[in-house]
């Protein structure tokens, strides 16, 4: 029910250090009301972890491990170990989690290039190999002070490194795709990070539960040092070797981020209808270093770009929600006032917005006949631009594709519509959503080339964007032992690109699918199959290939349910693959990406403690049904 801090300094990491194990549900939340932040562009994945309420001392050790699919090397480990301790008024929980990940990759892209017929073709090869390793300690309370007022505070330390080591070999053809130049770069990057993260929450309730008033502050710092050599190698065609004198590059990029946020919320019932409102406060500044020193030339060359951002956001809400012949009706507004400064402090120049917005919500809903649900909601939300897209000096280290942010680029704003209709047919469930969202200054990338084709990746705001179309998801449970999940998700994008260059609009038609297959197989063995597939989709100039995977897990649960072990398979037939066609008038490119995905993890959940085992048990079986299996995927 509360913001992760550190899910705001760093989600990918913090979803990565998440065993499977610890998670109770995942709700989508596709239009939240003006209780929750305005900033995203399609809505709130809230993640819902266990929480012990059992008496005495409890905990859990997790540990797994996975390799490719050849099995030749064990280079992926995620262990855990999470601690609880409950008595009467105290609540008392740690946790230590460690997780290593090596995998490879690589990269195609070819570029025709029609402004230059003496250049008309360049391409690149890359191939790499990431190591990953991360540990997270957290520990906390929680404290009853008295029946009505709990309070609790946590933090947690999370540091670790990523290492990367690229080859890219560069090739410059004629018009016949005959070589006339090639050279190659061979880089290594070492990321050292360091996150913390603190919350507290206070929350007092007036004698009846949906009386109350809470106080929620949290704070995230995320440091990373990060250094990249770069060694560029000239080739000789005629004799055909690499030069033994490359050109050496060094980079240093240390950066700080640090987020604050503190939010208070009210809640009452007054004659029948729920009234809700709340003031919150958020300061955002990232400091961000990136030095270049050019080695062993005639010339050393340095290179400079230092730049902070401090954003400031002041909020607040107020909703009510009341049921009127057997309408379920909610309505609330939200106002936030953003103020922030973006020093280029390389360049000497400033760029600073202050603006007022204001995000009306409003949702309407009414069971109906013959077991359907019926809600149709509507919501204003905001996107603020990134740093890196406002960082107006060119990031050079990729010599064939330069990126330069836009300082004036303009906040985006999001109109989304819902429909919803959900019945039940005995054992079977479907629910069916018909959704539009309009983004005004949607922004896109936008890529132009010079006649050497070097290329250049900006952002801009387009007029407009629109999104409409319809999802169905499907549960069927063909017996105790057996069910599908499918989801079906059918629409239109409509750019608008217009204010960029007359008649550049898009439009795309496509669809997404996805079936999970669980069953249960002899021996109390659960067996589950997922599949995926995204149809080919259009950007502003380019074209996303289709993409599609699927994976398979097995889980056996021993001992009274106190030890589970699982085995996956992801992307049984490899076939996760990045693809990409983009070009205007100047150039044509396609790129295609791939890393390791298709691996295979087995993992042990073992679970300790003072526990009730048969309800514990009869917890999880009901869990179950309700979801379809809980299976521990690595």
């Amino acid at each position: 029910g509360r913001q992760s801090a550190q899910m705001s300094s760093n989600p990918t990491q913090a979803l990565q250090q998440l065993p499977a194990g610890m998670i109770e549900k995942i709700e989508i939340i596709t239009n939240p009301d003006s209780r929750f932040e305005a900033s995203g562009s399609t809505g709130i994945i809230n993640i819902v972890t266990k929480k012990n309420s059992q008496q005495g001392f409890n905990g859990g050790i997790i540990s797994g491990f996975g390799s490719n699919d050849k099995f030749n090397t064990i280079n992926k480990f995620n262990n855990s170990i999470t601690l609880n301790y409950q008595q009467k008024k105290v609540n008392l929980f740690t946790s230590y989690s460690q997780r290593y990940d090596t995998r490879t990759g690589f990269g195609i892209m070819d570029l025709d290039n029609f402004i230059n017929s003496n250049i008309p073709k360049l391409s690149q090869n890359s191939n790499s190999l990431n190591l990953n390793r991360t540990h997270n300690i957290k520990l906390g309370f929680d404290y009853n002070l008295s029946k009505s007022l709990v309070t609790g505070i946590s933090a947690s330390r999370n540091f670790g490194y990523q290492n990367n080591d690229e080859n890219v070999v560069f090739y410059t053809q004629n018009a016949k795709s005959d070589t006339i130049a090639k050279n190659k770069r061979i880089s290594g990057t070492l990321n050292d990070s360091k996150n913390l993260d603190a919350a507290y929450f206070l929350k007092k309730t007036f004698g009846k539960p949906s009386h109350s008033i809470g106080l929620d502050a949290s704070y995230s710092e995320n440091k990373n040092n990060q250094y990249t050599d770069y060694s560029d190698y000239g080739y000789n065609l005629v004799e055909k070797y690499y030069l033994n004198n490359p050109l050496i590059v060094k980079v240093t990029q240390p950066t700080n981020n640090k987020t604050f946020n503190i939010q208070s919320d009210y809640s009452n019932t007054i004659k029948k209808i729920k009234v809700d409102a709340g003031l919150r406060y958020t300061n955002r500044i990232i400091d961000n270093i990136f030095n270049l020193d050019t080695l062993n030339t005639n010339q050393s060359k340095t290179f400079e770009n230092y730049f902070t951002y401090n954003e400031k956001v002041a909020a607040s809400y107020v909703s009510a929600s009341s049921e009127v012949s057997e309408f379920k009706l909610k309505a609330g507004l939200r106002g936030e006032n953003t103020n922030y400064l973006f020093e280029q402090k390389s360049l000497g120049v400033n760029f600073s917005n202050i603006y007022f917005s204001l995000f009306p919500t409003a949702s309407i809903g009414k069971k109906l006949k013959n077991e359907i649900d019926f809600s149709l909601s509507y919501s204003k939300r905001i996107n603020r631009p990134a740093t890196g897209n406002l960082n107006p000096l060119p990031d050079i280290t990729n010599p064939n594709n330069i990126m330069v942010g836009n300082p004036n680029l303009k906040p985006v704003f999001i109109h989304a519509f819902e429909a919803n209709f959900s019945k039940y047919f005995g054992q079977q469930f479907v629910l069916t959503t018909f959704y539009l969202r309009r983004q005004i200054n949607n922004v896109q990338r936008y890529k132009t080339i010079d006649s050497a084709g070097i290329g250049t990746v900006t952002f801009r705001n387009l007029n407009n964007s629109t999104n409409y179309g319809i999802e169905i998801v499907t549960k069927n449970q063909f017996s105790n032992k057996i069910d599908i999940t499918s989801n079906l998700n059918i629409f239109e994008q409509q750019l608008n690109g217009n204010n960029i260059v007359e008649g550049l609009n898009n439009r795309n038609f496509a669809a997404t699918i996805r079936l999970i297959l669980n069953a249960k197989l002899p021996k109390e063995i659960n067996f589950q199959l997922s599949a995926n597939y995204n149809s080919p989709t259009r950007s502003l100039i380019g074209n996303i290939k289709a993409l599609g995977f699927a994976e398979i897990g097995l889980r056996r649960d021993f001992f009274k349910r106190k030890l589970s072990a699982s085995l996956s398979l992801n992307d049984i037939f490899d076939t996760q693959i990045f693809r990409l066609k983009i070009g205007t008038s100047d150039f044509s490119q396609n790129m295609k990406r791939k890393r390791e995905t298709r691996i295979i993890q087995f993992s042990l959940n073992y679970r300790f403690g003072q526990a009730d085992s048969k309800k514990a048990r009869q917890q999880q079986e009901n869990q179950e049904k309700q979801v379809g299996g809980n299976m521990d995927i690595f």
